[in-house]
């Protein structure tokens, strides 16, 4: 087969780091993920074949992964304790006992690779955005009575509408790449839904969340798909519920978050019925009653916040986000105004 950039010597080096690698036999790149790169590798250790899913960590963004690591065990304890029924992904430590392994000028952390699984970028049918929602839904009712003082905040302000839009303005404003006059019917779409930074999100009490809820980050079961885990808890942290719940409506009820016939851009109302469904069941009474009355605007704040988000990075000159091609942050901008355009006069 033909190797991926990396090579297997590399992969080789990096796996051996955390167990005693004979051989690399396999090296898939896995195509999800807009911020680091992960690979499955079928490797032979101590004689036996054993897959393993890899990830070259965008140090660019994480700053401080051991910090990331910490807050997984602390949930995955929490949730054990509290009979999670679900797989937790866990990290593999390396021969030094650290859970990531440097090598030129790289990162790496190593997971099991969870067999008979696979993961979806779109639903396929109402019956996987209910049980995506109840999955969601359990995962942060469990989660309620978790201290965030014991959980790390790895990117400060990650979801805060009101400075996500402050820095869209300071890159419109600088220009930097001479890009403005491309994306004016963006930028004056953003700015025409700017009083949706009037809602008070933050006298909602903080708690522990996922801050990345999408059906990319499920596995379901090959066999009976049903959902064996939750994974990419990079950005666990504190955080809104009302956020959360607003990404998992974004990302479950548009079809394509790449897609550049926007007039074809819905949120799909019968997936946010059975998805609404499904979350309210699993959180149970891990819901507040004002998290309850927030839960439109959490919908139309996140959404708004990432088409912010995609825009500001291709203004900056695509530094955060991986991309495909030069304007490819913009045609995801465009895509998430448009959704919100449809959100909002469904709301």
């Amino acid at each position: 087969m033909e190797e991926p950039n990396i090579g297997f010597t590399i992969v080789k080096e990096v796996v051996d780091s955390f167990l005693d690698c004979e051989e690399i036999i396999e090296l898939l790149p896995i195509n999800q993920g807009l911020l680091n790169k992960s690979y499955k590798v079928v490797a032979k250790i101590n004689g036996e074949i054993s897959s393993f899913f890899l990830q070259e960590i965008n140090t660019a963004v994480w700053k401080k992964p051991e910090s990331i690591i910490e807050n997984i065990f602390t949930v995955a304890n929490h949730l054990k304790k509290n009979d999670y029924p679900n797989g937790l992904l866990i990290p593999i430590a390396n021969k030094a006992g650290s859970y990531t392994t440097r090598l030129q000028n790289t990162s790496w952390r190593l997971f099991p690779f969870i067999e008979n699984s696979y993961s979806l970028d779109y639903i396929e049918h109402k019956k996987q955005a209910f049980d995506g929602g109840f999955s969601f839904g359990q995962y942060l009712g469990l989660l309620t009575n978790l201290s965030i003082d014991q959980i790390n905040i790895i990117l400060p302000d990650f979801h805060h509408p009101n400075k996500r839009y402050d820095s869209f303005l300071q890159s419109v404003e600088a220009d930097k790449f001479d890009l403005k006059s491309s994306c004016e019917m963006v930028i004056n779409g953003l700015n025409e839904f700017a009083f949706l930074l009037d809602y008070n999100w933050s006298a909602h009490r903080q708690r522990v969340t996922h801050n990345d809820l999408k059906i990319s980050n499920l596995l379901f079961d090959k066999t009976t798909h049903e959902i064996l885990a939750i994974v990419d808890l990079d950005t666990l942290m504190p955080g809104y519920l009302i956020f959360d719940f607003g990404d998992l409506v974004r990302s479950f009820t548009n079809q394509s978050e790449d897609d550049d016939k926007f007039d074809l851009v819905k949120m799909d109302l019968e997936i946010f019925e059975e998805l609404s469904k499904g979350f309210m069941q699993g959180i149970g009474n891990g819901i507040s009653e004002s998290e309850l009355d927030g839960l439109v605007e959490g919908c139309l704040l996140i959404c708004f916040e990432q088409s912010l988000r995609f825009l500001t990075d291709h203004l900056n000159g695509n530094e955060y986000y991986n991309v495909k091609y030069p304007t490819h942050n913009l045609i995801r901008a465009q895509n998430q105004l448009a959704l919100l355009e449809d959100m909002y006069k469904k709301s």
